[in-house]
Parts: C-alpha cells; sequence; structure tokens
C-alpha cells in the first residue's frame, strides 16, 4: 500500500479515536439557529433577518458552539459505522470493530418508529418552514440507508440487511414516489413540507439501486429508480447545473457545490452498481461533470459558489474528495493534503471553515465536518483486497 493510502488509514484511525473518546456526541452549527430562530426563542424579532444573518454564521465564535450540550446526531452513527465497515475491509484491522455493535445497536435505538427504520435531527431549524426537533428529512434517511447496505457488503451480517429494509418501507410507504409525468417522478424533502430538492431525489434513486444489488423486494423495481432519475435530468439547465429545488413551483435557484455533489455522486455510485440506467445517466453527466469542473472547483479546491472560492468549509472538502476521486483525471490528493494541512486539529477533528485570508473557524461540528470527513476519507482509500 502506498504512502498516502496508509497516511489516509492513520488519519481515519485518529477521527475514530476522537469520535470514541467523545461518545460518538457533538455540537452543530444549526444549535444557533434553534436558539434565535425557534418559536420559544427571545430573539423572535431576528426571524426575517435570518438568511441576511446566515453568512455570518461562521463568525460565531467558538466557545458558543462548545456552551451548548452535545447531541446526538443518527447520521453521523451510520457514517461511523459504514466507514468502520470499510475500513476493516481494507485493512483487516478489527479495531476499527471495536465498537461497531454497540454504535449499531445506538443507531437503532434514535428510531423514531418501531416498524420502520427512521431518524430525525436533535434540534429545531429552518426559515420559512420551521422544522421540529426529530423531524425525518429523506436525504438523511437515504444516506443510513447507504450505511446499512455498506456494513451487509462489507461485513456480511444479516442484520444490516434487515435494517435496510426498514428504512425503505419508510422510504416507499411514507416519504412516497410522487407521479411528475407519465415517465417521472420525485420525492419531497421531507413528509413535513411540499419542497423537491433535485439532490435528494438523485439520492434517492441511487441507495433504491444498492439495496436492489443485494436484496430482491416487491416494494419497488428499477422502473421507479428510472422515473426518478429522469425527473433529476429534467430539472438540470442547459448549463450542466442543477439549482436547489422548487416548492410549489417556485424555484430556489442557489447552485452549490455540495448539493451539486451529492447529484454527480450518486449518478457515478450508479452506474459503478449497474449498467440499467446508463441511457439516462449518461444524456446529462458529461455537461454536469463539464460544469462542476470549470465552476465548482478553483484549481482543486470546492468553490463557496460559482462566484467565490471562499469560504470553503470541512464538509464542501468532504463531498468534493468524493467526487475528484471518482472522476480519474482530477486529482483528489492534492485536495486531501490541502485538508490536513489547513483544516485538520492533528488530534482527529476537521475544523469548520477557511477564509482567503488563511483565518479559520475553528469550531468543532461532529455532523457538519468529523462525520462527513470520516465517510470521506474512508470512501477514497484504495480498496487493494
Amino acid at each position: 500500500m502506498d504512502s498516502l493510502n496508509l497516511e489516509k488509514i492513520e488519519i481515519a484511525k485518529q477521527i475514530l479515536k476522537r469520535l470514541i473518546e467523545d461518545d460518538f456526541i457533538g455540537n452543530d452549527p444549526y444549535q444557533i439557529d434553534e436558539l434565535v430562530f425557534s418559536d420559544k426563542s427571545k430573539f423572535k424579532f431576528l426571524k426575517r433577518l435570518r438568511m441576511l444573518l446566515k453568512p455570518f454564521h461562521a463568525l460565531i465564535p467558538k466557545k458558543i458552539f462548545t456552551s451548548f450540550p452535545k447531541l446526538e446526531f443518527p447520521t453521523v452513527y451510520a457514517q461511523i459505522l459504514q466507514s468502520n465497515a470499510r475500513l476493516f475491509a481494507i485493512t483487516n484491522d478489527k479495531s476499527f470493530l471495536a465498537k461497531q455493535d454497540e454504535l449499531f445497536e445506538k443507531l437503532l435505538d434514535l428510531s423514531l418508529s418501531d416498524k420502520v427504520l427512521v431518524f430525525g435531527l436533535p434540534f429545531e431549524w429552518g426559515g420559512a418552514i420551521r422544522y421540529k426537533k426529530n423531524t425525518p428529512f429523506t436525504v438523511d434517511q437515504a444516506f443510513i440507508l447507504e450505511a446499512f447496505i455498506d456494513c451487509y457488503r462489507y461485513l456480511g451480517d444479516q442484520k444490516y440487511l434487515d435494517a435496510a429494509l426498514k428504512v425503505v418501507r419508510y422510504l416507499i410507504d411514507q416519504v412516497k414516489i410522487i407521479n411528475y409525468d407519465n415517465d417521472s417522478s420525485y420525492v419531497h424533502y421531507s413528509e413535513q413540507d411540499k419542497i423537491i430538492a433535485f439532490n435528494v431525489v438523485a439520492v434517492t434513486a441511487y441507495v433504491l439501486t444498492y439495496y436492489l444489488k443485494y436484496s430482491k423486494t416487491e416494494l419497488y423495481s428499477n422502473n421507479e429508480i428510472k422515473k426518478l432519475l429522469r425527473y433529476v435530468c429534467k430539472m438540470q439547465k442547459d448549463d450542466g447545473s442543477w439549482e436547489y429545488g422548487l416548492l410549489e413551483n417556485t424555484k430556489f435557484d442557489v447552485v452549490d457545490n455540495r448539493h451539486t455533489c451529492y447529484i454527480i455522486y450518486s449518478f457515478l455510485s450508479i452506474k459503478e452498481i449497474s449498467t440499467e440506467f446508463d441511457s439516462i445517466i449518461n444524456s446529462v453527466l458529461d455537461s454536469a461533470i463539464t460544469y462542476y469542473k470549470i465552476n465548482m472547483l478553483d484549481g482543486y479546491l470546492p468553490k463557496w459558489s460559482a462566484e467565490e472560492t471562499f469560504p470553503i468549509d470541512s464538509s464542501d472538502i468532504a463531498m468534493s474528495l468524493l467526487i475528484q476521486n471518482k472522476i480519474y483525471d482530477l486529482n483528489s490528493s492534492k485536495l486531501f493534503k490541502y485538508a490536513i494541512e489547513n483544516l485538520y486539529d492533528g488530534k482527529g477533528g476537521f475544523y469548520f471553515k477557511i477564509y482567503s485570508n488563511g483565518k479559520k473557524n475553528k469550531s468543532l461540528f461532529i455532523r457538519w465536518s468529523h462525520g462527513w470527513m470520516y465517510y470521506s476519507i474512508a470512501r477514497i482509500i484504495k480498496n487493494e483486497n
């Protein structure tokens, strides 16, 4: 194994050690949102200024966040589980599995239902639509489903596939796939709203494809996946990008790095699983990758937006690492080295953001930073087994 892969494995071990020491709990930048903008807040008058204040979110001192209670995040538990499983498969190092069963049970205990597996975020947040604590979001269920399938793939334990089926049942029976026209369909951002986030539709199509690779089901077929993919393709702009989504035909006209990555990552992952969907995906993939390279990267750095490179945050780096690793003519090793040199604290944690002047917001967030970086690093290590 080459030295760069060995370095990635060592960093992964440090991240896991830190997560274990922290008992897998931590803070999140959206805790400030709950404090200031919730219905119980003393600062209700600031609600109308929420979007104006958002760019200054990252300037809030670290000590503010560390004063909040540490929280459990189902998505982080899932990312740790799947990353542990993959790292064990690559290294055969059983230390990656030391807390695996315990963490799996912790995750199941957070489910909001006994009949299906469904998980929420442990805080209130939102703008015009306020989401209550523990509201389930489709994208979170999708990534947790991916985690269970990863664990089954790498560890072969049936309990993970059984858990995956319970998430699938939630997605199909309660989120539901909704027809857009005769040959395309979508899912909503959550059961609470009518938002259609294009990246969420793409990720849902990906994880449903992934599940079919390992298990048969009568809940849905390849046809439902094709309809989801066609919808995402129809929503692509002429320049190859996607806006965030729609709410009752009103567009969220933001094009950002992370959610663009979700779509491209989903398409590339589906192509690795099956050729069944190539004719649909190939109709938009080249233009999407071209747009991403030209507009969302500054060299190898993921840009904040098409117009600005900075600030760069660790979750954007995590997703861009995955894309650059899958698009083989881009060099993800440079971005990995940048992340370690500029955002890594040397003790298993990743800072929130870095600015154009080199200054950093050194807040440490388990969901926003540590979970995504552990997930990403585990996936970009070359599997020589």
